[in-house]
């Protein structure tokens, strides 16, 4: 399966590429990708990320980190070197 890491590594460009609305906004994901986004929110290192565990049809209020989503991108470790052929 897809990583946490990786999963934030394909999914946070895609969130900073939405337009910044000066309102609060709504956003719906599937519950490992916003399990991996509050992780992130509220600071847990990667790999502690997985033991949280979200309700089906749980809603949270959270405020994104100032920078948005690409900021939470450039704070992700760098992946690890990928073995040469």
């Amino acid at each position: 399966g897809e990583s946490h890491d990786d999963l934030m590594r394909r999914a946070l460009p895609i969130l900073a590429s939405l337009p910044t609305l000066d309102a609060p906004s709504l956003l719906v994901g599937h519950g490992g990708l916003n399990r991996a986004l509050l992780g992130l929110i509220d600071g847990l290192p990667l790999e502690e990320i997985g033991a949280r565990r979200i309700q089906n049809v749980e809603w949270r209020a959270v405020q994104v980190p100032e920078g948005g989503f690409l900021a939470m991108l450039d704070a992700l470790p760098s992946p690890p070197a990928s073995p040469g052929p």
